[in-house]
């Protein structure tokens, strides 16, 4: 593997490290939007999402990298390239035991 990508604190802000040419450079590229995406969904019911301001800073939405980020289900905002997660329902505890099924 390869270190792509540095994230800052806050999150807002990433560095992303790429080669210059074609296929490496999609490929890493995808990749990173891609464990950004997995990222934040597999994430605990806090997070709700991600929003990149910046990419190697400049702003997210007009660097030539945005559009890996697009693909993958990024939307452009005015804010910078944004990620919205469902939230998930809540886990508590189990649910009463089944009616029509005979305790022993």
């Amino acid at each position: 593997g390869h270190a792509v990508a540095w994230i800052g604190r806050g999150e807002r802000h990433v560095l992303v490290a790429v080669p210059d040419d074609d296929p490496d450079r999609s490929t890493r590229a995808r990749a990173l939007a891609r464990e950004l995406r997995r990222i934040a969904h597999d994430a605990s019911g806090e997070r709700r999402g991600w929003l990149i301001a910046e990419l190697n800073g400049e702003p997210a939405t007009t660097s030539p990298l945005a559009r890996y980020f697009v693909e993958e289900g990024f939307a452009v905002t005015s804010g910078g390239l944004q990620l919205r997660v469902p939230r998930r329902p809540p886990s508590g505890p189990p649910g009463p035991p089944d009616e029509g099924v005979p305790e022993a």
